[in-house]
């Protein structure tokens, strides 16, 4: 028995355990349409065109051209009415000698930023596959955090008092 649709206004908070059972609801029918396309990166003998956890998805192509074709995406958010939560980058993973693109990415009519580096599952990647930013983000607080420490750090601390800072 199916029941009509219902409009709501509502969703799962960010983080929510439920969310990435609702996300595997719906992305199905997006990693069917993405791979229809026959586009992506060859790995061996596999090509691997989306990546998706929860509600984040990743889209990989072999150059600007296939990267623009694969519209599925917008049509998909459009679909379900998820096209105002569309947070996109293109990020150009290349080696040193080869320049960024000057390509002009656009997806729904809006134009796509590229971007040096992106956190992807807590991981950034840069476009040199390089650990700079992973020194940057989590590094560098982790020294201002220590520098925020050192005053205090001849006072004895229970647990409990750091879970507090």
């Amino acid at each position: 028995m199916l029941t009509a649709g219902f409009p709501t206004t509502r969703s799962v908070r960010q983080g929510d355990v439920r969310s990435q059972t609702l996300s595997s609801l719906f992305v199905n029918d997006l990693a069917l349409a993405v791979k229809r396309l026959n586009r992506g990166v060859r790995v061996g003998q596999n090509k691997f065109c989306i990546l998706f956890y929860a509600d984040d998805i990743v889209v990989w192509a072999e150059n600007e051209h296939d990267l623009q074709e694969m519209h599925s995406l917008h049509s998909w958010c459009r679909k379900w009415r998820m096209h105002k939560y569309l947070k996109t980058n293109i990020v150009h993973f290349r080696n040193r000698r080869t320049l960024m693109t000057n390509f002009h990415f656009s997806c729904g009519g809006i134009t796509l930023d590229v971007v040096d580096s992106y956190k992807y599952l807590g991981i950034y990647l840069d476009a040199f596959l390089k650990f700079k930013p992973v020194l940057e983000f989590l590094v560098i607080p982790l020294v201002e955090l220590w520098m925020l420490l050192m005053p205090i750090k001849f006072k004895k601390l229970s647990f409990r008092s750091l879970s507090y800072i």
